[in-house]
């Protein structure tokens, strides 16, 4: 009978530090978007200049913690032994003891509900921000037609026409 190789407890030991790490980049980064969100609603753009600084700083952090990440999956699924592709969180957490497997389940949980929570905030930030940018078109447009006549519509949905006129007299 083949026994299965144990696996190193200081590979284990990175892992949790590693994905502690993804965990805080996790909420650094919803609580990036959430201000962005804010910031563009206030119209800021003083603040939403320093959260992209930031947002690109994060991204070089998760970059980082990403090629850890990869390093830790191939030595443990080597040590598990199990194909690369194959290898996850759940099916570490298998091979773990009872104290440790409950540590890389919990770590998962908290990605996985942290991975939606980004999303979401994502989506939001996303729309406000094409939102936004409809908005400008559309204020550019009814501000400058040039020889195209301009539609907008009013709170009640229905259409308004504006001729071809521009707004401002451009020539001299």
């Amino acid at each position: 009978m083949i026994m299965p190789r144990t696996i190193s407890p200081q590979a284990v030991d990175d892992l949790l530090r590693a994905l502690d790490d993804e965990i805080a980049l996790l909420r650094e980064r919803r609580g990036l978007l959430v201000q962005l969100y804010d910031a563009t609603i206030g119209r800021n753009d003083r603040v939403m200049e320093s959260l992209l600084l930031a947002m690109e700083q994060v991204e070089k952090r998760q970059l980082q913690t990403d090629r850890i990440l990869q390093l830790l999956r191939r030595r443990l699924a080597a040590e598990m032994p199990c194909a690369q592709e194959e290898f996850g969180l759940s099916k570490l957490a298998k091979a773990l003891s009872d104290e440790q497997a409950a540590s890389v389940r919990d770590k998962r949980e908290q990605i996985i509900a942290l991975v939606g929570h980004v999303r979401q905030e994502h989506l939001r930030t996303s729309l406000l921000v094409a939102e936004c940018a409809r908005i400008n078109r559309t204020l550019l447009g009814a501000l400058f037609p040039g020889d195209q006549s301009c539609v907008t519509y009013g709170a009640g949905g229905t259409s308004v026409w504006k001729g071809s006129a521009t707004l401002l007299d451009t020539e001299r």
